[in-house]
């Protein structure tokens, strides 16, 4: 199964399945992380619909709804910072193209490996499960038709360049798709400041300026869409 992806890479050289279904381009003594001993409770939170709908004010079918869209005539898939799957596990099963997804931490891919066999009944043999670090990824530039990050633009501050590093394995045959959590209202705008002083996110954006930052990283016919605390962002085809 595992050849199938070895267009992809620039060398498999360290690649290894630290367990059945799950691989790793990690040295075995830095692959602890830091949501490996959060990941449980983390992702129980942020599944509740009442959490997102209260605080975020969207509803949470509309993080798998974005996903389908974006996958809509890919040819391959690269998911950066994929985390437990809880909402895109139908998605990518469904989706049958080569589909890497990747997480730094070990203990989301678990979660992911099992969201899959739920909705499956095993992992798809088109879909890689890979701990990996963003800013040090083992595949070639510009390797992968769709680029998805789901969740994850709102945890960098704007100098750690976070869309530069995800669209350089972007080729551009193919959509690159992103969402943040942004300002907009009471009490998600507090959330978002807690977080931010707790250092779980950067420094909380409006809208205005998520648009701004994204426009000037990758400058493309971006498409963006507001839903509640939530922007998503879209280039491609």
């Amino acid at each position: 199964m595992i050849e199938q992806f070895d267009s992809f890479f620039t060398s498999r050289d360290g690649l290894v399945e630290v367990e059945p279904g799950i691989y790793s381009v990690i040295p075995s003594n830095l692959r602890k992380a830091h949501y490996d001993s959060i990941a449980w409770g983390y992702d129980k939170l942020v599944s509740n619909p009442l959490y997102n709908s209260f605080i975020w004010k969207t509803p949470v079918a509309r993080y798998g709804e974005f996903a389908r869209e974006v996958l809509v005539n890919s040819r391959n898939v690269l998911d950066i910072g994929c985390g437990s799957l809880s909402f895109t596990a139908s998605a990518f099963s469904q989706n049958k193209v080569p589909t890497v997804l990747i997480d730094r931490s070990l203990a989301m891919l678990r979660l992911a490996k099992k969201n899959l066999v739920a909705v499956a009944g095993s992992i798809p043999d088109h879909i890689l499960l890979l701990q990996a670090d963003l800013f040090h990824l083992p595949f070639k530039p510009k390797s992968f038709d769709t680029v998805v990050s789901f969740g994850m633009y709102h945890l960098f501050a704007p100098e750690v360049h976070f869309l530069s590093a995800v669209a350089s394995q972007w080729s551009g045959a193919g959509r690159l798709a992103i969402n943040s959590l942004v300002r907009h209202s009471f009490p998600g705008n507090f959330a978002l400041t807690m977080m931010s002083h707790r250092g779980i996110v950067s420094k909380p954006r409006t809208a205005a300026v998520f648009r701004s930052e994204v426009t000037t990283s990758v400058s493309a016919d971006w498409h963006f869409s507001e839903l509640g605390h939530w922007v998503e962002a879209v280039v491609g085809k």
